[in-house]
């Protein structure tokens, strides 16, 4: 079996990438944990509900309502996008990195309680990650007596 390590190294990069973004806006452990919380959200809809997701999606198309909800979702889309452009950008590449990761496990046959474990992981530890620097930095300002 190949094992997509391509991938899986994007998706902790990427969380890590994520996870200094939340240090240089000085987030607060309520931050973290929504963030920590959405990872868990993201990788649970790539892994179980992607299929239905993509059937509400192409169900949407079929009816006025489905317009009239996208148009709403494009609006509110492109608020973020001009107000937030920097998170938005972060959360695009989260979830395009988490699909990749998905597709990669796929192929490769993961069953799909793997590969919601295996995006948790690689996202936490991404996240872990990102604290590597800010805890190292700290702790070489201790004075030694």
């Amino acid at each position: 079996m190949n094992l997509p390590w391509l991938s899986w190294l994007l998706l902790v990069l990427a969380y890590a990438a994520y996870g200094n973004f939340l240090h240089t806006v000085k987030a607060d452990p309520l931050d973290w944990g929504f963030n920590l919380a959405m990872a868990i959200l993201v990788a649970g809809l790539a892994a179980f509900f992607w299929s239905l997701c993509r059937q509400v999606i192409v169900l949407g198309f079929r009816s006025d309502w489905g317009y009239f909800l996208l148009a709403l979702l494009v609006a509110f889309l492109a608020i973020t996008v001009v107000s937030q452009f920097r998170l938005f950008a972060y959360w695009l590449m989260l979830l395009a990195v988490a699909l990749l990761a998905r597709v990669d496990m796929m192929v490769a046959r993961f069953k799909d309680i793997v590969i919601f474990f295996c995006l948790v992981l690689l996202s936490v530890a991404g996240l872990a990650i990102s604290w590597l620097p800010h805890l190292l930095t700290a702790t070489s300002h201790v004075p030694v007596e």
